[in-house]
């Protein structure tokens, strides 16, 4: 009976309790979806009883949904892979100790996308006249014909006969109807703007064709160019003379007198053609291009030659793709003047109105590539493709493009200077936020910046701009307790990774930035800096990293540096470390040690550094520097520079080389090269244990910086706490530490 007594006792304090407690808040998840998502309803319906963006099948859209929302600690805001917004995630909200805020993907794919830029809707050439996009595209192959976008589709009678063909356009601005030439056949006509339309016709030649054939198109009015197709070329010439010569045997080009042979029975060279104006003597650009995979087809495009209706047309091309007997391919485009004889279409000048002049622009090539160069000073000053002018006074963007920039590109990505940030914080306090698979590029300022306690993983960021003065690619500002982790970045205008402390309590401590590879900054792949006095930058480490430029790759001048540390007077920079990281740059130096920086250990590191140098030790103000197990090799100037032997505390068990260096070490001003390496060691007390000889690596050329089985790095290394080199390896694997961020497997 008591213990019945004390039992409804002890539930009834419970009951009475529970009012008093507050019920802890079940953290959320919002899906972001820029495919599929709706910022006020869900699939059409009012948010009753939905809640957009609560659940996969019911996203939100855009950024701006977040942008405009309150989240707690414990949320994560999840965009779709595959997606791409053209915003700025301006986070509104932080976490707290207990709990952070998640920004990250959902679903199977690519990484979801936030580009700071825009893009162009069309181009106008530089005549005035409208250029159509996409070009039309005809595909002659075998007995079939198919025009993408074309009016009607029209296929052959007859097999064209294996031999010498002539190919034809013709242009008019009367009906289909017109389009005929008598003699020849039409495969395809195409209604291309208004009432203009164009025909592809083919005839085989006969030994009585010896010039450019003119067409009169029936109604047109107009004299269009004829260009002759021959079979039996391995490189064709094609000319004002036409060859009546079969497959296999030799073949003269009256034109250029060179002879030449194929051996390749019944193969089809593919015809080009341009047309010029007998009014106007209009000309256009045009040539061999091939494109490969253009739906689902191997398609060849005209390009970079100059036909007019005076002159010859006249083009040399090898051909990779063997021509199927009967076929052929083809493509053409107008060029919009509609039969009126009022556009020239020669002008590799295009044009766009733009709101603001782009601090950058970034040409996407078909192949992936990016290039991007620096504003030009007038439209005169276009002459090279990638070249581009902003003018302010009309508010228009110019670009030289040999063809239609929306054929020859992907796409054309122009920074918009309102997005100087792809995902950053709106408050100072806006900390405890984690991001990670996410990517984000084409942004005018930085890529990622978050405050303390926040951890960035996985992403990719690249193409970031220095405008704003910034460019960086992830940034931590004001953070203490961070990780940089497994993050891809490359080409960005200064620093891969940067942080500083500039608010508030003053302070960069306990950051971790590893595994990632950082590449192509035009100032350092890694910056830890004070920005200012007053401030505390402590225990952050630097480990496990690659980092380098590719081969071309041009740094800012006097910048291009790996990693570098810099303290400030009235300031205090301490207790950093830099270990097992794999280095290998054009220029700088591979790692920078400034002034101010204090009880700092560089251990375990592969450097090497074509014109630059290899470890550096600024003196003023910089103490207790420890260089133990370093491995630098092939290092432009010196391997080595120390400005006051006094920075340093402890230095042994580094491997220095270079092939014909000024000097493998500098200290204190004095040089020491590779036939003074006993002198080092007694004016400095350094590296008694230390290594100046090749060390053998796989290949510093392609940044395979393993250890070969005769390498005098291996086991050479001094004893340390570290676990496991760059690629994971367990330490040690042999009889010792060996020196460099690699340990020597025999196996």
């Amino acid at each position: 009976m008591r213990f019945c007594r004390q039992l409804i006792s002890t539930l009834f304090f419970l009951f009475i309790l529970s009012f008093f407690v507050v019920p802890q808040a079940f953290a959320a998840t919002y899906y972001v979806s820029n495919t599929d998502g709706h910022d006020t309803n869900c699939n059409g319906i009012a948010e009753t009883p939905y809640i957009s963006g609560s659940a996969q099948d019911c996203p939100w859209r855009t950024i701006a949904k977040i942008n405009a929302s309150s989240f707690l600690p414990g949320d994560s805001i999840l965009l779709k892979s595959g997606d791409l917004w053209r915003e700025e995630l301006a986070i509104p909200s932080a976490g707290d100790s207990t709990a952070k805020i998640t920004i990250s993907s959902y679903g199977s794919g690519n990484k979801p996308k936030i580009y700071g830029s825009d893009v162009p809707v069309s181009w106008t050439q530089e005549n005035g006249e409208p250029v159509p996009d996409p070009i039309n595209i005809t595909l002659v192959q075998g007995v079939s014909i198919a025009n993408s976008g074309a009016v009607s589709n029209v296929a052959y009678s007859t097999v064209p006969t294996a031999g010498n063909l002539l190919v034809a356009v013709g242009w008019g601005t009367n009906s289909d109807t017109n389009a005929s030439i008598l003699g020849w056949t039409k495969v395809v006509s195409s209604k291309y703007i208004g009432s203009s339309y164009m025909a592809l016709f083919y005839k085989v030649a006969t030994t009585d064709e010896q010039t450019m054939v003119s067409l009169n198109w029936a109604g047109s009015g107009q004299t269009r160019l004829a260009i002759e197709e021959w079979s039996g070329l391995v490189n064709p010439t094609l000319d004002q003379v036409a060859s009546t010569n079969t497959t296999g045997v030799t073949v003269t080009s009256v034109s250029s007198g060179t002879t030449l042979v194929t051996t390749v029975p019944n193969e089809l060279i593919i015809a080009a053609f341009g047309h010029g104006s007998s009014v106007s003597n209009r000309s256009y650009s045009n040539g061999f291009v091939e494109n490969i995979n253009v739906n689902n087809s191997n398609i060849w495009q005209v390009a970079s030659q100059t036909v007019s209706s005076v002159g010859s047309y006249e083009t040399r091309q090898s051909w990779t793709t063997a021509r199927q007997a009967g076929g052929l391919i083809a493509t053409f485009k107008g060029d919009n003047s509609n039969g009126t004889g009022t556009g020239t279409g020669t002008s590799s000048i295009y044009s766009t109105q733009w709101s603001t002049n782009p601090s950058d622009i970034w040409f996407i090539n078909i192949d992936g590539n990016v290039v991007t160069t620096p504003a030009k000073t007038s439209k005169t000053a276009l002459l090279a493709e990638y070249d581009w002018w902003y003018d302010t006074a009309n508010t228009r963007l110019y670009i030289y493009s040999p063809t239609h920039p929306q054929e020859r590109y992907s796409s054309i990505e122009i920074a918009n200077p309102a997005r100087d940030r792809g995902i950053g914080w709106i408050q100072a306090r806006h900390g405890y936020v984690d991001v990670d698979n996410i990517e984000v590029a084409f942004v005018n300022g930085v890529g990622i910046v978050l405050r303390g306690n926040s951890n960035i993983t996985n992403t990719l960021v690249h193409h970031i701009s220095a405008a704003n003065s910034h460019g960086y690619g992830l940034e931590i500002n004001t953070g203490s307790n961070n990780v940089i982790s497994n993050n891809i970045v490359y080409e960005t205008g200064a620093a891969s990774f940067y942080t500083t402390a500039s608010y508030d309590d003053h302070v960069n401590s306990n950051i971790v930035v590893e595994y990632n590879t950082f590449s192509n900054a035009k100032t350092q792949l890694v910056l830890i800096s004070t920005g200012s006095t007053g401030l505390l930058n402590e225990n952050n480490i630097v480990r496990y990293n690659t980092l380098f430029h590719t081969p071309t790759f041009v740094p800012k001048s006097g910048q291009g540096h790996a990693i570098r540390f810099v303290g400030r007077s009235g300031a205090i920079f301490r207790n950093a470390s830099a270990y097992y990281n794999s280095i290998a740059i054009t220029n700088g130096n591979g790692i920078l040690i400034d002034n101010y920086v204090t009880n700092t250990a560089i251990t375990n590191n592969t450097i090497s550094s074509q014109l630059g140098r290899g470890i550096v030790v600024f003196g003023t103000g910089t103490s207790q520097i420890t260089l133990r197990n370093n491995l630098v090799a092939n290092a432009g100037i010196n391997a080595l520079r120390v400005v006051n032997k006094t920075s340093i505390t402890d230095a042994d068990n580094n491997l220095f080389y270079a092939i014909n260096p000024i000097a493998i070490a500098s200290v204190n001003n004095i040089n020491y090269t590779a036939s003074q390496f006993a002198s080092y060691k007694t004016a400095t007390g350094w590296d008694t244990n230390g290594v100046w000889s090749n060390p053998f690596i796989t290949s510093l050329i392609d940044r395979n910086f393993s250890l070969q089985a005769n390498s005098p790095a291996i086991d050479a290394g001094s004893v340390h706490n570290y676990p496991t080199d760059i690629a994971g390896v367990s330490l040690p694997q042999g009889n010792g530490i060996d020196i460099g961020a690699f340990e020597y497997l025999s196996n």
